[in-house]
């Protein structure tokens, strides 16, 4: 018998997606790679662990045994690691999306520094694409994050939900009177990620305005918040942000709220639902009691968002 952990893994993947392009795609393996490591493994094990014809893959009986213990097996390796190693438990790599990255991310390393000084933590500037594939093949252990991408061996913990609102120039119209409709945001350009570093942004804003019978001219910026903000601070077009993002501070910019519910966008964190690191669980447990203590405050700041005409404030991120 002879195969290779990470056989084991695509194995895990393949059993629950039961489909080879989508998994070789959540794997970021062309799909005749993960063809011919699936067949080596049952090659290697001497048995058939998927049915497969041109419609459907399913697992057989075999295959079904296999996905359970595969499971333990992988986890018992992870602690013997660890185990190995002991610092691996003090090490822990994170990547943030924007709105973690500048609302959550400082309080959170803040309360690391005091707390648990032993903690080596590295964090990785990536796109939101990089994102997934890192955190599908354990380059990253957690993301702190906008979205939950539903990836593969992955668990996610929404912790806040809140207002999508408006990024605005300081000069436009709307700023003054403290609300913006969405038939005068979409008047002007609206940024989107590069399709390159976000597939699913371009289209969330397209589906976004067609729900309210409206187009906008879009224009595309390569991923990164403070990259959004300067191009709307320039005046090149508007853009949508979660209410939180108040706090950055840009210059030239405003954060105002739209004139009705438009999109509550969710803050979570995601880590890997096999991983039992103490270094996780700790990150994990600051970034919950942060949050929590962030909603708290924030609880007049969400009705002031979910209100509409007739607000007489902009929220200020200059």
């Amino acid at each position: 018998m002879n195969f290779r952990i990470r056989q084991l893994e695509y194995f895990l993947v393949l059993a629950e997606k039961l489909n080879f392009g989508k998994s070789a795609e959540a794997l970021g393996i062309a799909q005749p790679t993960l063809s011919f490591q699936i067949k080596s493994l049952e090659k290697s094990l001497g048995v058939m662990l998927f049915h497969r014809t041109q419609r459907r893959v399913s697992l057989t009986p075999v295959g079904a045994r296999l996905r359970d213990h595969a499971t333990i097996v992988l986890e018992n390796i992870q602690q013997v690691m660890d185990a190995v190693d002991g610092r691996r438990s003090d090490r822990l790599t994170i990547s943030c999306g924007p709105v973690g990255q500048f609302t959550v991310l400082p309080d959170v390393l803040r309360k690391l520094r005091t707390r648990h000084p032993e903690l080596q933590l590295t964090m990785l500037t990536l796109t939101p694409e990089q994102m997934k594939q890192a955190a599908c093949d354990g380059t990253v252990d957690v993301l702190l994050m906008t979205p939950d991408w539903q990836l593969p061996g992955m668990e996610f913990e929404m912790l806040r939900a809140e207002k999508l609102t408006a990024v605005l120039p300081e000069d436009h119209p709307a700023v003054n009177r403290g609300w913006i409709s969405l038939e005068e945001f979409s008047q002007r350009p609206v940024m989107v990620v590069a399709e390159k570093d976000c597939h699913k942004h371009r289209h969330f804003i397209t589906d976004l305005l067609e729900r309210h019978h409206l187009t906008a001219e879009l224009v595309e910026f390569p991923s990164g918040g403070s990259l959004q903000f300067a191009m709307v601070a320039a005046g090149r077009g508007v853009a949508m942000a979660a209410g939180s993002m108040a706090q950055v501070h840009f210059p030239g910019v405003r954060l105002v709220p739209f004139d009705r519910p438009v999109h509550n966008m969710g803050l979570g964190i995601m880590w890997q639902s096999r991983t039992n690191s103490r270094a996780v669980g700790i990150f994990c447990d600051v970034v919950r009691e942060v949050l929590n203590h962030q909603n708290e405050a924030i609880v007049p700041y969400a009705h002031a968002l979910a209100g509409g005409q007739g607000l007489t404030s902009s929220v200020s991120v200059s």
